[in-house]
C-alpha cells in the first residue's frame, strides 16, 4: 500500500492526499490554497494539466466537505473520473455555484454518499463519519486496504453542536487504526481561546440584549455559527439576510431541522423586501451581512440600513478568525473598512478546528499502530511536541519512509 501526501505536510489548506494498493487508488480531497489577504490565489496545481497528472488512475475522489481548500480543483477533473461528497454539501455547492453564476455541471457529477455508508472502490473500502467542522455535513473517512485501516480526520473539532459525539463514534465504530492522517490546524494557534458554540450562544443573546440593531459578519455556509445567532435573536426581531443566504438555509432546514430545533431556521426576512427597511427599524434585527467586492445589491442595501442607524444604536460583531482583521499577511482590507462604520464592535468566535486537547483525544483514542501523518498544518513537526509524552510521538511521520511495507511519500 502506498499513502501519498501531494500537498498539505506544512500548508493549511490545498489538502490532497492518496490511498493506493497495487490494483486500486483513491484521493481524499482536491483542495486549492487559500486565497491571500488581497483574495488572491496562487496556486500551481490550479490547472487542467497538474490536476490530470494527479488524477491520472484514480478510482475515485472523496471529498471531506465543501470548503475551496479541500475541493477547489474540482473544476480541473477530467470526465470519468467518479467524484464523491455529502449529499448535503452537494446541495450547498450547488446554490453557491448559482448565485456565483458558475457553471454547475461540475457539481451535478458529483456522487453522495451519508454518514456510515461504505463505498467500495477495488479492494478500498471507504466509510465516512459525520463530524462538527464550520462547514455542514463534513466527515472524517476510515480507508480499509491491504489489511490496514487508515483514518483521514478531514477538518474536525469536538466543540460544536455536533461534537459531542466524536469520541463516541471513535470508540464504538473505529477504535485502533493502523495509520491516522489528522489535521493539525491549531498547533500553530496555542494562544487562541476555542470556547463551545454554546458558549458563543449565550455571548450573543447577551450581546443582543444590550443592542437593538445588530450586524454579524461571518461565513454564510457555516450552520453551526448561524444557529448560534439565530437561535440568540431575542423574540420578535427579525433575521435578517439575502435570497443566497436564505436558499443556504433553507438547506440546512430542510436536512437537519428535523433533527434538531437549533437546524430549523425559520422566520427569515429576506431581502429584497419594500417593508424590510421600516420593519427593521421598528422591531430590531440580526443582520448576516459579508463584503462583496463588486458592491451588489445586498452591499448596497446594508450600507443604507447601516446609514439609518445611528451609530449608538448600532452594533456588529465579526464572527472569523481573528487573524483576518489583525496586523500581517492574512490581514483583510475589506472585513476592517466595513467594521470601521460601528462604534460597537464584538468578536465572537471559536474555531471549526480541533483544540490541541482535542487532537491528543483522538490520537490517544485511534492509537496508530504504524503512524501519524499531520497535515493541515503550517508547521507538522509541532505534533511531536504536542505528543511528547506519550509513546505514539515516535510514530510521528513528516518525511517519506517505508514503514511495515507502506510507503509513505510526502510531496512537499
Amino acid at each position: 500500500m502506498q499513502i501519498v501526501i501531494h500537498r498539505g505536510i506544512n500548508q493549511i489548506g490545498g489538502c490532497i492526499t492518496e490511498i493506493a494498493t497495487s490494483t486500486s487508488r483513491i484521493l481524499i480531497d482536491l483542495g486549492q490554497n487559500l486565497p491571500d489577504n488581497t483574495g488572491d490565489i496562487s496556486d500551481p496545481l490550479a490547472n487542467s494539466e497538474a490536476v490530470e497528472r494527479i488524477v491520472k488512475g484514480v478510482d475515485a475522489i472523496f471529498y471531506s466537505h465543501y470548503h475551496g481548500d479541500h475541493v477547489g480543483l474540482m473544476e480541473f477533473v477530467p470526465e470519468g473520473v467518479e467524484q464523491y461528497i455529502g449529499s448535503v454539501a452537494k446541495e450547498v455547492m450547488a446554490v453557491k455555484a448559482k448565485y456565483l453564476r458558475k457553471e454547475e455541471c461540475t457539481i451535478s457529477i458529483l456522487k453522495t454518499f451519508n454518514k456510515l455508508n461504505e463505498i467500495t472502490k477495488g479492494n478500498i473500502t471507504i466509510i465516512p463519519f459525520l463530524v462538527s467542522h464550520s462547514a455542514c455535513d463534513s466527515y472524517m473517512f476510515l480507508i480499509e486496504a491491504d489489511g490496514k485501516k487508515v483514518l483521514h480526520t478531514g477538518d474536525f473539532r469536538d466543540h460544536g453542536y455536533i461534537g459531542e459525539g466524536l469520541i463516541p463514534a471513535i470508540k464504538k465504530y473505529i477504535g485502533q487504526v493502523d495509520f491516522l492522517i489528522t489535521e493539525g490546524t491549531m498547533l500553530s494557534r496555542s494562544n487562541e481561546k476555542v470556547p463551545t458554540e454554546s458558549h458563543l450562544q449565550m455571548m450573543a443573546r447577551k450581546l443582543m440584549h444590550k443592542h437593538k440593531y445588530v450586524f454579524v459578519l461571518g461565513s454564510s455556509t457555516d450552520i453551526d455559527r448561524i444557529a448560534t445567532f439565530h437561535k440568540a435573536n431575542p423574540d420578535g426581531r427579525l433575521f435578517v439576510c439575502d435570497s443566497y443566504q436564505a436558499e443556504v438555509l433553507d438547506v440546512f432546514t430542510h436536512n437537519n431541522g428535523a433533527y434538531s430545533g437549533l437546524y430549523k431556521f425559520d422566520n427569515i426576512s429576506v431581502f429584497p423586501d419594500s417593508n424590510l427597511l421600516k420593519n427593521m427599524i421598528d422591531k430590531g434585527f440580526c443582520m448576516m451581512i459579508r463584503c462583496n467586492k463588486n458592491k451588489g445589491k445586498y452591499s448596497k442595501f446594508t450600507d443604507l440600513v447601516i446609514d439609518r442607524i445611528p451609530k449608538s444604536d448600532r452594533m456588529a460583531i465579526y464572527s472569523m478568525w481573528s487573524g483576518y482583521i489583525a496586523e500581517g499577511r492574512n490581514q483583510k482590507t475589506e472585513y476592517i473598512e466595513l467594521l470601521s462604520k460601528f462604534d460597537n464592535v464584538g468578536q465572537i468566535h471559536t474555531s471549526g478546528h480541533a483544540s490541541q486537547e482535542c487532537l491528543i483525544k483522538v490520537c490517544n483514542l485511534t492509537a496508530p499502530r504504524l503512524a501519524i501523518i499531520p497535515i493541515h498544518s503550517e508547521n507538522s513537526e509541532n505534533f511531536r511536541q504536542l505528543l511528547s509524552y506519550t509513546d505514539i510521538n515516535s510514530r510521528i511521520v513528516t518525511a517519506s519512509e517505508c514503514i511495515n511495507g507502506v510507503d509513505i511519500i510526502i510531496r512537499e
